[in-house]
């Protein structure tokens, strides 16, 4: 498959590591930021075909820094939730892996009790702290569940993998997850909180059907 090798199964728990080394509330827009109606920007599509890519330096996973404060959302009343796979972009005969995160299959619209479910988890979500981490060494999906307020988007990027991280991103289409910077959103990362995926019917941890 040339530059772009899909990874499957394991990879190795150093690159993981690196890679890992909310209230909810209406009044979050800061008078100063002028939204724009980037869901019209992007043909009213909620997700990308692919997300944008991370630096090599970070193996395409974003940034392993913490967050260092909470993040405030509006209202959710609309959420799609989209899978993204993994595939291996460095160059042939490169050192190390770089990564790529494409959609799998369509988008899904959440379902009103989903939606209640995602907002009060996102109530939960924290910046990691050192006794936070717990990794393994498998490479997963990434799920995102995005949303807008009046076309602003807003995308909130959860690996079922690793250290099982949350990154935001005020744009899925254009901000590499981890380095949100609009209000409300947060740089860095954040600790998942249990039973987030499982709620929407994905993940390792969603009940066996």
């Amino acid at each position: 498959m040339g530059a772009h090798r899909r990874i499957t199964g394991l990879t190795t728990l150093a690159v993981l590591l690196a890679a890992c080394s909310g209230t909810t509330d209406d009044e979050v827009v800061d008078p100063s930021h002028e939204a724009r109606d980037e869901l019209s920007l992007h043909g009213d599509q909620f997700c990308p075909s692919i997300l944008p890519r991370a630096p090599r330096e970070t193996y395409g996973f974003g940034t392993g820094e913490r967050a260092t404060e909470l993040p405030s959302f509006p209202t959710i009343d609309e959420a799609w939730l989209c899978t993204y796979e993994s595939r291996d972009v460095a160059p042939a005969g490169s050192n190390g892996a770089w990564l790529e995160w494409a959609r799998e299959g369509e988008p899904r619209q959440l379902s009103p009790d989903e939606v209640a479910s995602f907002s009060d988890d996102l109530r939960s979500l924290e910046p990691l702290d050192d006794g936070d981490l717990v990794c393994d060494a498998d490479l997963g999906p990434r799920f995102v569940v995005s949303f807008a307020r009046e076309g602003d988007l807003t995308g909130v990027v959860v690996d079922d993998h690793g250290c099982g991280s949350v990154r935001l991103t005020d744009d899925p289409f254009v901000t590499v997850p981890g380095d949100a910077s609009q209000p409300g959103t947060v740089t860095g990362l954040l600790v998942r909180p249990a039973g987030l995926l499982a709620a929407l019917g994905v993940g390792r941890d969603r009940p066996a059907s």
